[in-house]
């Protein structure tokens, strides 16, 4: 994101909030890459060379796998990456794919407005619950939906404000 020149420095705040978070986002999803290399790579030798698999190994790497994926959905967002179907949008005059792209960024912002409302309820719901093996509480796994649902929501609206 580019330097701003605002009298307030808000917009500069802004643009280093989303700096920082850019890099938390890519940093974690990398160790959570990592941890799931390490732990099949752990599992794999344990299970074939000393034919002892650890159990817990299968579980940490779903509840890595399901983070993962949510996490590279907001990097995905950040990176208008996300599924788009322009087909028919490309068609239509520039205005036109612009009033479009609104439309359906007000959409994707009312969807992950509901995602967060309800993720969150979820996660909740969850916390008793624990995980049979490790005892985590799946609550903690399920938070990740509402917490991508809304980074998800600041980065369409960044993206928003930029296309004006």
């Amino acid at each position: 994101m580019a330097e701003i020149n605002a009298p307030n420095g808000k917009k500069k705040k802004n643009s280093e909030f989303f700096r920082v978070l850019d890099k938390v986002l890519e940093v974690t999803s990398v160790v959570l890459l990592a941890n799931i290399i390490v732990l099949m790579s752990f599992q794999i030798v344990m299970r074939y060379v000393f034919d002892s698999p650890p159990t817990w190994t299968e579980e940490i790497m779903k509840y890595s796998l399901v983070w993962l994926t949510f996490i590279g959905s907001v990097l995905a967002v950040r990176d208008k990456a996300h599924v788009l179907i322009d087909a028919f949008t490309n068609k239509l005059p520039a205005k036109l794919q612009r009033v479009v792209l609104f439309l359906s960024n007000c959409l994707s912002i009312l969807f992950l407005s509901i995602l967060v409302i309800w993720g969150f309820r979820f996660a909740r719901m969850n916390l008793s619950n624990y995980s049979l093996i490790t005892k985590i509480p799946r609550g903690m796994v399920f938070s990740v939906i509402p917490v991508s649902a809304f980074l998800m929501i600041l980065y369409f609206i960044r993206s928003m404000k930029e296309e004006k």
